[in-house]
């Protein structure tokens, strides 16, 4: 069986409200906080070569959960994920990744 997004009627929802330009801002939270342990795992990782030994990867789950409950506190605090990024639409996300990616 295959799953389809059109049969959740709250994802669709969820999606109609992004492409018109509005993102709720505990999804605006979560694609924060998603990004700032991906980019710290992946930087642990770049750190050691992609070789982790046990202790290595001891202090990565540490370092990931100091600064995920930092950051999200401080984002919690100063409330940054409720203003413009907000009204940021799938198409403006997408150019702005292109143009990112054109650039580096």
């Amino acid at each position: 069986m295959m799953f389809r997004i059109s049969s959740v009627p709250f994802l669709v929802n969820i999606i109609k409200r992004i492409d018109e330009g509005y993102s709720p801002r505990w999804i605006v939270f979560l694609v924060d906080m998603v990004i700032v342990v991906f980019s710290i795992m992946l930087a642990f990782l770049l750190r050691f070569n992609f070789v982790l030994t046990d202790d290595y990867r001891r202090y990565m789950y540490f370092g990931v959960l100091l600064v995920f409950l930092v950051r999200s506190s401080l984002s919690l605090i100063f409330k940054t994920y409720a203003h413009i990024i907000r009204h940021t639409s799938s198409l403006d996300i997408a150019r702005l990744i292109l143009s990112t990616s054109v650039g580096s």
